[in-house]
C-alpha cells in the first residue's frame, strides 16, 4: 500500500488533476493542498485543502479519479507488453512446429533423424502449451487488475472548514496571553 501511496503522489497524478480542476499556482503549492494516506491494506485515502469546501471535495475527487485512471492505464500497458511478448513467443514456436513437421513428412529420414525431430516436435509443442497458458493467464489477471482499482467512496464536502481551528486558536491564545502576563510580573 506504500507503494500506492508514492503513485498516487507523483508528479504524473499532480499534473492531472491540476489541469483537470484548473489549479492556480506551482506543483509545491499543490501538494501543499492534497493530502494521501493509507486507510487500510488496501485502500488510500485522498485529502484536499482549498478555500470552499466544494473546492476541497473536486479536488480530493479529481485525485482519486486521477489515480484510478493511472493504475488502470500502467496495468493495461504492463499487460500489453507482456501479451505482446507471449504472442510474438507463441507465433515463434509456432514456426518452428510447422518447420519441424513438414521435416517429418519429408521422405528419406534415418530412424536416428526421425527420433530426433520427433523430440524436437514434443519439446515446441510442450514450450508453445505453455506459453499459451502463460497467454491465457495474464489476459484473465490484466482484466482482475483493471477492474480492481477502483473508488470506495466519492470525496465528500466537508461540513466544517479544517483551518482554522477556532477552539485550538483560542487555547493557544490564552496560553501564549497567561505566559506574557507571568513574565511581564515577574
Amino acid at each position: 500500500i506504500e507503494t500506492a501511496v508514492i503513485e498516487a503522489q507523483s508528479d504524473s497524478i499532480a499534473f492531472r488533476v491540476m489541469d483537470e480542476v484548473a489549479f492556480d499556482g506551482e506543483l509545491e503549492d499543490f501538494y501543499e493542498t492534497v493530502g494521501v494516506s493509507s486507510v487500510t491494506v488496501s485502500v488510500i485515502q485522498f485529502t484536499a485543502q482549498a478555500d470552499s469546501a466544494e473546492r476541497a471535495q473536486e479536488i480530493a475527487q479529481a485525485m482519486a479519479v486521477a489515480y484510478v485512471d493511472f493504475r488502470r492505464e500502467t496495468a493495461k500497458t504492463t499487460s500489453n507488453v507482456a501479451v505482446d511478448s507471449l504472442e510474438n513467443r507463441q507465433a515463434d514456436l509456432q514456426v518452428q512446429l510447422d518447420s519441424i513437421n513438414q521435416e517429418l513428412a519429408a521422405p528419406g529420414l534415418t530412424p536416428i533423424q526421425e527420433q530426433s525431430l520427433i523430440a524436437d516436435r514434443d519439446r515446441v509443442s510442450t514450450e508453445l502449451r505453455a506459453t499459451s497458458g502463460a497467454l491465457d493467464t495474464i489476459r484473465v489477471t490484466s482484466e482482475q487488475n483493471l477492474q480492481g482499482t477502483r473508488i470506495v467512496l466519492n470525496a465528500s464536502t466537508p461540513s466544517a472548514p479544517v483551518s482554522p481551528n477556532l477552539t485550538i486558536n483560542v487555547f493557544i491564545g490564552l496560553v501564549a496571553g497567561i505566559g506574557v502576563a507571568l513574565l511581564y510580573v515577574m
